[in-house]
C-alpha cells in the first residue's frame, strides 16, 4: 500500500491580486516544478500551523494563515499527498529561499503558464474559476 501524506500550501495574495509560486530548486523531489509554497502537516498540527512553520523554515517569512480555498489528492509513484490549500499574505520577513530556486508574482489568469507540481494543478484551477479574483 502506497503512503498517504498530509501537506499545506499556502495561496498567497497580495494587494494587487497577484498569487505568489516558488519553483522546487534541481536536486530535490519535483525538481523544476512550481507550487504553491507549504510542506508536510506533522503529527498533531493543523494545515495553518504547517503552513506558518514551513513558510517560516523554508522561506523566512511570517505569513498570517486565513481561509480554507480547497484541496487535491495525487498519487506519485511513491506515495499519495493529500495538499490542503489556505489562503495567506505576508506579514513580515526578508525571504531567503532554501527549496525553491525561483519565485514569481502572477495574475490568477498567468498561472496556467506555469508547470505547477501535478498536485499544485486542481488547486491552480480553483484560483483561475474565479474569474480573475484570487479571493
Amino acid at each position: 500500500m502506497i503512503e498517504m501524506i498530509d501537506v499545506a500550501a499556502a495561496v498567497i495574495v497580495d494587494e494587487n491580486n497577484k498569487v505568489f509560486i516558488a519553483r522546487k530548486r534541481q536536486g530535490l523531489s519535483l525538481e523544476g516544478l512550481w507550487e504553491f509554497p507549504g510542506g508536510k502537516i506533522e503529527q498533531g498540527e493543523t494545515a495553518p500551523e504547517a503552513i506558518e512553520r514551513e513558510l517560516m523554515e523554508e522561506m523566512n517569512l511570517k505569513v498570517a494563515v486565513g481561509s480554507y480555498l480547497g484541496e487535491s489528492v495525487y498519487a506519485y509513484q511513491a506515495l499519495t499527498v493529500r495538499l490542503i490549500a489556505h489562503y495567506s499574505r505576508i506579514i513580515d520577513g526578508d525571504m531567503r529561499l532554501s527549496d525553491h530556486d525561483r519565485c514569481e508574482w502572477v495574475s490568477p489568469e498567468e498561472l496556467h503558464e506555469y508547470t505547477m507540481a501535478p498536485a499544485d494543478e486542481p488547486i491552480r484551477k480553483l484560483i483561475e474559476n474565479r474569474n480573475g479574483s484570487v479571493k
